[in-house]
């Protein structure tokens, strides 16, 4: 059988597509979730949201924001957090910050995407609150969630009422450079969950070494975890795959 060049070229196209397509797109498509693009190449916002949210009062919605991991994709982390976001009626809108090897955005990049978000959500859609929402970040995700907190640690911002730090952190004695200058209150009144596995390594070492040096740097800043994971057994992405730790922390933030 001969195969028209036209139609080839169409196939070829729509499987290159295909192969592009982030990991969980058609997934969180399918259960209603928008990508919404930020002007800049590769860098977007996977968006879903209750179905009810313009029937809510004004200000009582509020949302899990997520940093995946490296090499990983925004969409992966609605996956996740869509049937626990579901259930307690919050929004989930997670920024693929991570564009490649060496291309990725800094904590202050990735603070005024989801700040101009939140606004734009907010005025929308004036369910959705201005403030007390929750930070995910994951793996490398995690060790950002330190230098968002302390850019949100200004009594004019502080959009985020939680943030979680999972499976990832930094070598004890090596802090990024965005939490280089981070001054004695740098985290003060600001309220933190950590789950480090035991069975997680980094840098050479269980990630409830690294996970620990980050805890005390933080709280020695002024910084409180409200709930702290080590899992004896705990493997990378342990946290969202037990619903138990997950129902915790968001009874703690929605509480």
């Amino acid at each position: 059988m001969r195969i028209a060049p036209a139609l080839l070229v169409l196939a070829l196209v729509a499987v290159r597509a295909s192969a592009d397509e982030p990991r969980d797109r058609a997934e969180v498509l399918k259960l209603g979730a928008k990508v919404v693009e930020s002007g800049r190449d590769g860098v977007y916002t996977v968006e879903w949201f209750p179905e009810d949210l313009d029937k809510k009062k004004d200000g009582t919605v509020r949302v899990v924001f997520a940093l995946h991991g490296s090499q990983g994709h925004a969409e992966t982390s609605v996956r996740l957090w869509q049937p626990f976001a579901k259930k307690h009626g919050v929004a989930v809108v997670a920024l693929q910050w991570w564009l490649g090897e060496d291309k990725y955005l800094q904590p202050k990049e990735s603070y005024a995407l989801l700040e101009a978000r939140l606004a734009a959500l907010h005025k929308d859609h004036p369910a959705i609150a201005e403030k007390g929402h929750l930070l995910d970040g994951f793996s490398r995700g995690s060790a950002n969630v330190p230098g968002l907190a302390i850019l949100d640690n200004d009594p004019a911002k502080r959009i985020f009422g939680l943030f979680l730090c999972d499976a990832g952190a930094w070598p004890e004695d090596k802090p990024p450079p965005y939490l280089k200058d981070a001054g004695d209150d740098a985290f003060k009144g600001q309220r933190f969950v950590g789950c480090f596995g035991g069975k997680d390594v980094q840098f050479g070492a269980p990630a409830t070494k690294a996970g620990r040096a980050a805890k005390a740097f933080i709280e020695k800043r002024g910084g409180q975890f409200e709930l702290w994971y080590e899992p004896e057994d705990g493997t990378h992405g342990t946290f969202m795959n037990t619903p138990k730790m997950v129902e915790e922390t968001l009874d703690l933030w929605l509480k």
